[in-house]
């Protein structure tokens, strides 16, 4: 971005209306520019919202933010010069022998007091930047050789970053190295005007902290074709034992391939696959005890002649998810674009045929599918899946009632007081379907709604005798008088067709002894199954009508064999 640009964008966000929200900088320089790059990718990111950045030092900041509660995000930058005047350009002191061994013991205790203060700070997410200029050229050693000094000093930041990064509301922001040098040094500015950084290395730097403040939402499945994708060769031509990926058979980006899958399948990212062949090969071919996809991963494979763009659906279906939520991968251009016709906003991906732009291709998808954290839920989700297939066949042979009341389903609610579960906000940021106005929040603006007068926030675990889903509802408002209302209302996709949301709705009635409750519905381009559930009932739950309890009561399906609210949720 040039700096120009940046400087209107930046402009533009003073006339939007409304509060403004608040960016904390910290950072041991002038920001100068690096302020304005900052409000610039805000204005892009966030185009409705106005913003204001806070500047300060490591200590006066960071203690402010302890105390303040309005903060969206706080970025902290560290360059060497901070850690220790004496390894920066403005500080004159010899660069002496008994001075430069000095920085050593000045630099930790100073690394310290940060992570210290880090630790202590109430901000709900915390960006720290590691240094991104070189130290000058203070050691005996050249420049094609790394003093023990400057490891030593290097060895105490990955310290302080590998341990601040286990904070909760800690991330550490990568930014990209292929620019490293003195190329992102501006000395003369540094001099002048204590701002060390080139204007295209301060717009790289403030485009790094926004998306490490701000990521965009994960993906939630990968869709992949088979031959000449997951593997080298056509098993219909050559069978199980003729296709490849090795060194030897020039087709290790396949392996590759293969190792990302699993590996995101460890962490719960869905995996299915799409391939027209027969299914029997098919099988057989990922039957090998070489293969590096760990087929408990990979569910549901569909194999046959039919449209690939049949096989994406049958697998959006099973997984119920929307087709913006995955990606589609295969190496043949012509069932890519199938597959888009049917289904514009997926993401697809051609496998391509130079490892180089493969290699790269991996690498995109894993920033789509990224995950900061696992939980407990992602371990579970592809068995919770496949249990639901075999849930659906179960129930083919039986009332849907029968069925239901047969499933030994177990729900526990439990109220999250502070909004510190980070799987509740997860499932109200991510969810579309059953939601019942597609309404978001960021940290800071989903903690505070929990300290409003009446506030509360229930969260549903589910479990029955095909195995556990966990958390897989979030139902949330506030209690005015006898009335209780619903601001927002989400329920997983994976726990569709079991009653939850009827549980729900019965106990949240029940907790607080509500008289009649209103839900803040809004529609959206996603959300019919909530609306065809509000709907259901003698007297419909939308459009923000009141409804009394008995109405509601009336109409719940007695199917759980056990309804608990958690003993020390209130």
């Amino acid at each position: 971005m040039k700096l120009r640009d940046a400087v209107l964008l930046a402009r533009s966000t003073a006339y939007k209306a409304g509060p403004a929200k608040i960016l904390h900088l910290t950072c041991g320089f002038s920001p100068l520019h690096l302020s304005t790059f900052l409000l610039a990718r805000l204005s892009q990111r966030f185009p409705d919202h106005k913003w204001d950045i806070q500047v300060g030092q490591y200590g006066d900041l960071i203690e402010a933010c302890h105390t303040s509660s309005e903060v969206e995000a706080m970025l902290v930058v560290i360059e060497y010069a901070d850690l220790d005047p004496r390894l920066g350009l403005r500080r004159l002191s010899g660069w002496k022998r008994d001075a430069l061994q000095d920085t050593v013991s000045t630099t930790e205790g100073r690394l310290l007091r940060l992570y210290e203060q880090i630790k202590a700070t109430r901000s709900p997410r915390i960006v720290v930047m590691p240094p991104t200029l070189p130290l000058p050229p203070i050691f005996s050693t050249g420049s094609s050789q790394i003093s023990p000094l400057e490891l030593l000093l290097r060895n105490l930041v990955s310290n302080f970053l590998a341990q601040v990064s286990l904070l909760h509301n800690v991330v550490v922001c990568k930014l990209d190295r292929s620019t490293a040098g003195t190329s992102r040094r501006d000395v003369g500015m540094e001099f002048t005007a204590d701002f060390p950084y080139k204007v295209d290395h301060a717009s790289g730097v403030a485009a790094g902290l926004i998306e490490a403040a701000f990521p965009p939402a994960p993906l939630k499945g990968i869709i992949t074709d088979l031959d000449d994708t997951l593997w080298r060769g056509l098993v219909g031509e050559v069978g199980p034992e003729g296709i490849h990926w090795s060194l030897d058979g020039n087709s290790q980006i396949h392996a590759l391939y293969q190792q990302l899958l699993n590996s995101l399948g460890e962490q719960g990212i869905l995996i299915g696959v799409a391939s027209k062949n027969e299914k029997d090969v098919v099988s057989k071919a990922l039957a090998r005890s070489d293969i590096l996809l760990d087929q408990t991963f990979v569910y549901p494979v569909e194999a046959h002649w039919q449209a690939k763009s049949f096989s994406v659906a049958r697998i959006l279906e099973i997984w119920n998810v929307l087709p913006d939520s995955v990606v589609y991968i295969d190496d043949n251009p012509m069932e890519l674009e199938e597959v888009r016709t049917r289904f514009p906003t997926i993401r697809t991906f051609q496998f391509p045929g130079n490892v180089s732009d493969a290699f790269a291709m991996l690498s995109e998808i894993r920033d789509l599918v990224h995950k900061e954290s696992i939980s407990a839920e992602d371990l579970i989700r592809m068995e919770s899946i496949r249990n639901a297939g075999a849930m659906v066949e179960e129930g083919r042979t039986v009332s849907p009632e029968d069925f239901l009341k047969g499933l030994g389903s177990k729900l526990l609610l439990s109220q999250d007081v502070s909004g510190e579960d980070n799987r509740a906000l997860e499932l109200v940021n991510k969810t579309n379907q059953f939601n019942i106005n597609g309404i978001r929040f960021d940290v800071s603006d989903w903690k505070r709604r929990h300290i409003v007068t009446g506030a509360f926030t229930l969260i549903a675990e589910y479990t029955d005798k095909f195995g556990p889903l966990g958390k897989i509802g979030v139902l949330f408002g506030r209690i005015e008088e006898d009335c209780c209302i619903i601001d927002g209302w989400v329920v997983s996709c994976r726990a569709f067709s079991r009653r939850i949301e009827h549980a729900m709705l019965m106990a949240a009635i029940n907790m607080f002894a509500a008289k009649s409750i209103r839900i803040n519905f809004r529609e959206t381009e996603k959300n019919k199954p909530v609306r065809d559930f509000l709907l259901s009932f003698d007297s419909p739950l939308i459009d923000g009508e009141l409804v009394e309890c008995s109405c509601v009561l009336g109409a719940m399906p007695q199917v759980y064999s056990s309804i608990k609210i958690a003993q020390n949720s209130l």
